[in-house]
């Protein structure tokens, strides 16, 4: 802890000096090149020893994680992770050219840069006051809140088709069919009310606009009904599947009166308004009918006797369903993944001891105290309360009440306290969703972070690499030292840790698998440095090995890129709030940054073809070394190729 303070204190030093270093213009002063005043000299010095500063902290951290090694290494390889961040941002680089921007007076250029430095000085200062990533932890947050969400989804259906039984013992339909019905009926007559004003009217343009807007509607609808939405099953009764067809066609017709109506034919565009009501209504007749069938098919097959017992079953699975999320359910340890959706008796008595243990975070949101485990409560190892189950145990009264009125044999009444239960539990149903929402998106936050210091490490240690293998090669094997020849194996072994970074970073995305592309580029680069690795042991400097360090150092500079453009888009969103909460997991990198990964991809196979076409006519005689670069590449373009495939297929299956 002592340690760590120490190089947290440096940091702070620095942030605090940078900030006084930071030059105030005089008022109208431009930032034009002009002669250093003596105390733009003194800040200039004080850049410098800034710098020098830094370059002390950085020693600091290697030494301080070594020493950590053996008696506390996660500290130690968090200060190694924050030590590569701290290379990977060129610090020391970045701070002399803001002290030559001073000795020239580009005051402006200086400013801008030091607010540059210092934020990403803040940034490091973080990564050592934040403990080692939870990821793992929350990642069983999200599983536990997921079979919740499951659970309580099932509920919720199950008290859906309860209330459309006592719907229909009262003598009423579905109400989303009736509401479908009742939509119909108003499309029918806005469409007639514009066939009658299109005949009378000279001027079509905004009558045109309506038409298309009626379009739209019908349609929408039409999609609804196709989808199932309405029936209460899986998929579209055979009356739903037509109606949802004769909408396509009165859509059809609508579109084709607009093109009339655009053209300035009225009574062109009147006979498709005449076939558009007729769909429209053919689309109502068939909708009532279904509306009337599943009504006297519900009296029939569930009558009041069966329906008190089924709500009494799900009333009992809510108030289960209710306590455990409360935290009052929690047992023995159980598998979250198999939730019984509320299924009564022995089943939910099981489900009330499923994932017990297992709760990471509070009604809140924010991480439980070490001293019970995330998500608990002191050492009882109850589980904290889940958002959602205060208005999941609120639901209960209304079930019970509509118990009583179905024990009565009076439907409606019960139907109207179904109703107010199923408000409470799709109240329950939005927090839970808000809160998993929230959770994924702090847990792709901090993969992101945890990522782009791991790449920026690997950026850091590559650029090392790289730069002692072009000094090697300009000095040329014949004028090696004894000591150039004993820092080749240490470059390979550098150049063996990038590869190793990169193959815990591809374990992590696999993990995650919500991209297609990056795990693919990770995993090339991952190849490619265990191969310059084994050229580095053979004494290999020459420009086929630096083309493939800096197609290395490219890639995760584009990697690094595509994920702060992400960061940006999140905190951007953040800021500007979300309007509609998503019901899937939202993939680490946008589709757009990861066709440009792959159009970066094919670049570095079209350069690498060339390279190897230039040394083959360098060379004429095939050697072992260029067909294994030709197979490479071979392969790697094949890799591109079912990329390419594979983003089509989920771009598709995205729409």
């Amino acid at each position: 802890m002592i340690v760590r303070r120490s190089v947290i204190g440096s940091i702070s030093w620095v942030v605090a000096l940078l900030t006084l270093a930071s030059p105030a213009p005089l008022p109208g002063q431009q930032p034009t090149s002009a002669p250093a005043t003596g105390e733009q000299i003194g800040i200039v010095e004080q850049q410098r020893v800034i710098r020098d500063r830094v370059a002390r902290l950085e020693d600091r951290m290697f030494q301080l994680s070594q020493a950590l090694r053996k008696s506390d290494p996660e500290k130690g390889a968090q200060l190694m992770q924050s030590l590569g961040a701290a290379r990977g941002m060129l610090l020391r680089q970045r701070m002399e050219e803001i002290a030559k921007n001073l000795e020239q007076s580009k005051l402006a250029d200086a400013t801008d840069q030091q607010k540059e430095v210092s934020a990403d000085l803040q940034t490091l200062l973080r990564l050592l006051l934040e403990g080692p990533d939870k990821l793992d932890e929350r990642k069983q947050e999200i599983k536990r809140l997921e079979a919740m969400q499951k659970q309580l989804e099932a509920v919720i259906a199950r008290q859906q088709e309860a209330k459309r039984n006592a719907d229909a013992a009262a003598g009423k339909g579905d109400d989303s069919l009736l509401e479908k019905i009742a939509q119909i009926g108003k499309l029918v007559q806005r469409q007639q009310d514009l066939t009658s004003r299109t005949a009378k009217a000279s001027e079509m343009g905004a009558l045109a606009e309506e038409q298309g807007a009626l379009r739209q509607e019908a349609d929408e609808l039409a999609e609804r009904l196709q989808s199932g939405e309405s029936s209460g099953s899986s998929g579209p009764t055979p009356e739903s599947a037509q109606a949802a067809e004769a909408m396509s066609q009165a859509a059809g017709q609508m579109d084709a009166a607009q093109e009339r109506m655009a053209e300035g034919s009225p009574q062109q565009a009147g006979g498709h308004q005449k076939q558009t009501e007729e769909q429209l209504a053919r689309a109502m007749e068939l909708l009532q009918k279904r509306a009337k069938e599943d009504t006297a098919a519900r009296r029939a097959n569930a009558p009041l006797d069966k329906q008190a017992g089924d709500q009494k079953e799900i009333t009992q699975a809510t108030k289960q369903l209710g306590k455990k999320m409360q935290g009052a359910g929690a047992g023995q340890p159980g598998d979250p993944e198999s939730p019984q959706g509320g299924q009564p008796g022995e089943g939910e008595q099981k489900e009330g001891a499923e994932s017990a243990g297992k709760g990471q975070k509070s009604q809140g949101g924010e991480p439980g105290e070490e001293k019970g485990g995330p998500g608990k409560s002191g050492e009882s190892g109850a589980e904290a309360p889940t958002p959602g189950g205060e208005q999941v145990q609120e639901a209960v009264p209304f079930q019970e009440e509509a118990e009583q009125q179905l024990d009565k044999q009076d439907p409606s009444k019960a139907a109207q306290s179904q109703e107010k239960a199923l408000e409470k539990l799709e109240q329950a149903q939005e927090e839970l969703k808000k809160t998993l929402e929230q959770l994924r998106k702090e847990q792709q936050e901090e993969l992101l972070a945890a990522l782009e210091n791991r790449l920026r490490s690997m950026l850091a240690k590559q650029l090392e690499v790289n730069k002692s293998t072009i000094r090697l090669d300009k000095l040329g094997a014949a004028n090696w030292r004894r000591a150039d020849e004993l820092q080749l194996p240490e470059l390979s072994q550098k150049q063996v840790w990038v590869g190793e970074e990169a193959d815990k970073a591809l374990y992590i995305l696999k993990e995650e698998g919500t991209t297609v592309i990056f795990p693919q580029v990770i995993e090339n680069l991952r190849d490619d440095a265990r191969d310059v690795s084994q050229r580095l042991t053979a004494a290999a400097t020459g420009s086929a090995v630096q083309a493939v360090q800096e197609s290395i150092a490219q890639t995760l500079r584009e990697l690094i890129e595509a994920i702060e453009k992400k960061q940006q888009e999140n905190d951007s969103q953040s800021g500007e709030g979300q309007s509609e909460s998503q019901d899937q997991e939202e993939p680490l990198l946008p589709p757009s940054a990861e066709l440009k990964l792959l159009r970066s991809l094919q670049v570095r196979v079209n350069e690498a073809t060339l390279q190897l076409e230039k040394d083959r006519a360098a060379n004429p005689d095939q050697t072992d070394e260029m067909e294994a670069r030709r197979q490479k590449l071979v392969d790697r373009q094949q890799q591109v190729q079912e990329m390419a495939k594979s983003m089509h297929e989920a771009l598709r299956k995205a729409q």
